[in-house]
């Protein structure tokens, strides 16, 4: 009985490897692909450009500029009386703070998740769209950029919180 069942599945196994071994006798070469052109870096546009921009969103967005507040200590100074952006310190601002823009608070401290992060036009998130908001420095931005909600200018799971690029 023992040695049947064996039988049957040594034979089993060897049919199933028959497919790759014929794939891995033919190797398959393929062309070089070229991919070429061009793209502005978001760090090169301006404070007016970006306004232009922000406005033919149909969404909410909002447009700060940090440089401008007379107390720039935190990420809430920056943000702090944009509508529809929410930030939360904990423990009078020694742990790392909560964002939240539309309800997006799908977080747990100190991983957030649910909002896209971009540092001049570059993802801060990780692969599985979670961010720690201690990599942010509302000091070094020129101009800080929000899309709110699912405007968010990188479509995706990850991003349905909406997105802040820090421009600087």
């Amino acid at each position: 009985m023992r040695r049947t069942f064996y039988l049957k599945y040594l034979s089993l196994t060897l049919l199933g490897a028959l497919p790759l071994m014929d794939c891995a006798a033919d190797p398959v070469e393929l062309e070089p692909l070229a991919i070429s052109g061009q793209r502005q870096a978001p760090a090169n546009q301006s404070v007016e450009a970006e306004r232009e921009e922000l406005s033919r969103v149909p969404g909410g967005t909002n447009l700060a500029t940090p440089q401008s507040e007379t107390r720039l200590a935190t990420l809430r100074d920056a943000l702090d009386y944009q509508p529809g952006l929410v930030i939360q310190d904990f423990f009078g601002g020694t742990d790392q703070p909560r964002l939240n823009i539309r309800g997006s608070g799908i977080q747990s401290n100190p991983v957030n998740r649910g909002v896209l992060l971009l540092q001049d036009g570059l993802p801060l998130n990780e692969a599985d769209g979670s961010f720690v908001m201690g990599l942010l420095e509302p000091r070094n931005a020129s101009w800080i950029s929000a899309r709110r909600g699912a405007n968010a200018g990188s479509p995706g799971a990850t991003t349905l919180g909406g997105e802040l690029d820090f421009n600087g």
